[in-house]
């Protein structure tokens, strides 16, 4: 599993991210809504987890594991590996 930078957060609504700031993990979630000129997120909320905003100006930056690296659903281990959390698992591209 490695995750993966995200420029275009449009496509990502309805995915598993990790949300990172200052090179450390805020959040992680599904992608609920983004604004069309990608400068605002916002994650789903998630048990007690509320709907939380994220806005690129700010310095958040959004990460994703794709599903085609990790043979299944990209949510699958994301809490287990932030939990051991291994910043090689971080590659910008």
């Amino acid at each position: 599993m490695a995750f993966h930078f995200q420029r275009e957060w449009h496509p990502l609504v309805g995915q598993q991210v990790v949300i990172l700031l200052n090179a450390a993990v805020v959040r992680y979630g599904t992608v609920d809504a983004v604004t069309q000129d990608d400068a605002v997120l916002w994650l789903s909320s998630d048990g007690a987890e509320t709907r939380q905003l994220f806005e690129r100006f700010e310095g958040y930056e959004v990460w994703i594991d794709y599903k085609w690296e990790s043979n299944g659903p990209s949510d699958c281990g994301i809490p287990l590996v932030l939990a051991s959390l291994d910043t090689t698992l971080f590659r910008r591209r």
